[in-house]
């Protein structure tokens, strides 16, 4: 999770993982080097939890006043943050997940296209 500014070319180079990204002044999009991530909203229920769970954690360890504040208006806050996944943990969750067409479980190898 980054509460904090980040840098131009935000992401370059992430071959794994995910990351909450809280973008206050909406520049997020124009540093992030989309190359190997894809961005998204923070929009399922665990990952919403998730995140607020970790804020509240954050609060109770360090009194940050930042967090608590984005705790004291979630439904708005929760608008703030992207969620960043790496291109390569997307694959593997995509390749380990059970796909499902048409009442008919597919392989990673058929909803990928190869052979």
């Amino acid at each position: 999770m980054v509460l904090g500014l980040v840098g131009r070319n935000f992401a370059a180079g992430m071959s794994g993982g995910l990351a909450y990204v809280l973008d206050r002044e909406r520049m997020f999009h124009g540093r992030c080097n989309t190359d190997m991530v894809d961005i998204e909203p923070v929009s399922s229920e665990a990952d919403q939890l998730w995140l607020y769970d970790i804020l509240h954690d954050f609060v109770l360890k360090t009194g940050s006043t930042l967090a608590q504040s984005l705790l004291s208006d979630w439904p708005q806050s929760l608008q703030l943050f992207h969620k960043v996944n790496s291109l390569t943990y997307l694959l593997t969750y995509i390749t380990s997940s059970s796909i499902y067409c048409n009442d008919q479980k597919l392989s990673p190898r058929n909803f990928l296209g190869s052979s």
